[in-house]
C-alpha cells in the first residue's frame, strides 16, 4: 500500500515538474496528459468508434436493402407485359 502510495505522488511530482518545463519552454507546444484524462479520453474514442461501426452497418443494410427491392422492380419495368 505504502508503494502505490508513494508511486501516485511521484505521477504528481512528474507530471508538475513536465507541466513547468513546458510552461518555461519558448515555445511551449506539449501538452502533458494525466492518468484520469487518459481513462476519459479512451472511453470517448470507444464510444466514437462504436457510433461509428453501428452508423457503417446501418447504411450497409440500407443499401442492401435499396438494391434488394429495386432490382425486381427494374427488372419489372423492362420485361414489360
Amino acid at each position: 500500500e505504502q508503494n502505490t502510495v508513494i508511486t501516485r505522488e511521484l505521477d504528481a511530482i512528474k507530471r508538475l515538474i513536465a507541466i513547468e518545463l513546458n510552461l518555461k519552454a519558448e515555445t511551449p507546444n506539449v501538452v502533458y496528459i494525466g492518468n484520469d484524462m487518459e481513462d476519459l479520453l479512451n472511453k470517448s474514442e470507444k464510444n466514437i468508434e462504436s457510433k461509428m461501426k453501428l452508423q457503417t452497418l446501418i447504411e450497409v443494410v440500407f443499401l442492401y436493402t435499396l438494391i434488394a427491392v429495386s432490382l425486381p422492380l427494374v427488372y419489372a419495368f423492362f420485361k414489360g407485359p
